[in-house]
């Protein structure tokens, strides 16, 4: 899982967080931002994964670090494993196996490429703007479940009154906002 932000940083923002909620809410929103971009934050994976031969394979992650192994062979049989200079890789995740070209086959008997790889954003090459974002859709996520599931939309304390939203937006557009930055950072393929 990701690790964007912290329960430290959320209790910088806010002192009366509850640690157990807080590690709830901080874990809940650095899965949903790993969700949201298709990128691991903070920590490194590794990965198998099984592709369809080809001369140039797009992997399912980006942000790749190091491609350990690559083994070819057919459905049911056991794959051969390819020396290192037989293919290249980019950090954007595609692989190149610039030797071992694909044949014309049948698709039924396509040969088989496993990958095994290792991808992350390193903790110190998390940009700013993404850790700010992620501790605004935090601070809202917890304070949204401190008021029972609904969002105040005003509040006054002469005379005590507190009003509740009706729609999922905020009135000052933050959760479009950090949205939007965290959309930035979305995986993209074409």
């Amino acid at each position: 899982m990701s690790k964007i932000i912290t329960l430290e940083q959320l209790k910088a923002i806010n002192p009366a967080v509850n640690d157990v909620v807080g590690a709830l809410v901080a874990d809940a929103v650095n899965a949903w931002v790993e969700n949201a971009t298709s990128r691991c934050w903070g920590e490194p994976k590794t990965v198998t994964e099984l592709y369809d031969a080809s001369g140039v394979i797009w992997l399912n992650h980006m942000d790749v670090t190091a491609v350990t192994e690559v083994k070819t062979g057919y459905p049911n049989e056991e794959r051969e494993t390819r020396d290192e200079g037989s293919y290249s890789w980019t950090k954007s995740g595609r692989l190149i196996l610039s030797y071992y070209r694909q044949l014309a086959l049948p698709p039924s008997t396509l040969d088989y490429v496993e990958v095994t790889y290792t991808y992350g954003v390193p903790e110190e090459n998390i940009p700013a703007d993404l850790v700010l974002a992620t501790l605004g859709l935090a601070t809202g996520y917890y304070e949204y479940i401190g008021n029972s599931g609904r969002e105040v939309s005003r509040a006054q304390v002469g005379s005590y009154s507190l009003q509740f939203a009706s729609g999922a937006e905020g009135e000052n557009g933050t959760k479009s906002r950090d949205w939007q930055v965290i959309s930035s950072y979305a995986q993209r393929r074409v």
